[in-house]
């Protein structure tokens, strides 16, 4: 990604000064940022695989993934959706690979 910054000077009225030059540009700097791939070859385990809502645990744990040594140790979060919005933490994100809660209701229409 190459992310860049213009900025130019506007003055009281909100109209270019008449000292900048004709682009209107006084500062501009950029800034190149190297993002690696994601970790892939992964799995994740849940026990039970169905269960009551806020009676039954549910043990979670992510396994086997992959990645360069240099972005070693992973770091997981764990979290569930009731519906495409809305998000529910149930481990704040860290080393740790699994995790246990208890699990809401989930939307009918989603099974």
């Amino acid at each position: 990604y190459s992310f860049q910054l213009n900025a130019a000077y506007l003055n009281s009225n909100n109209t270019r000064s008449a000292s900048i030059n004709s682009a209107g540009i006084t500062f501009s700097t950029s800034v190149d940022v190297v993002i690696n791939s994601a970790p892939y070859g992964g799995s994740m385990r849940v026990i039970p695989k169905q269960g009551k809502s806020l009676i039954d645990l549910f043990s979670m744990t992510t396994f086997s993934w992959l990645d360069d040594i240099a972005d070693f140790p992973l770091r997981f979060i764990f979290y569930s959706m009731a519906d495409s919005t809305t998000t529910n933490v149930l481990k704040t994100i860290s080393e740790v690979s699994f995790a246990s809660a208890y699990l809401g209701q989930g939307l009918k229409e989603a099974g």
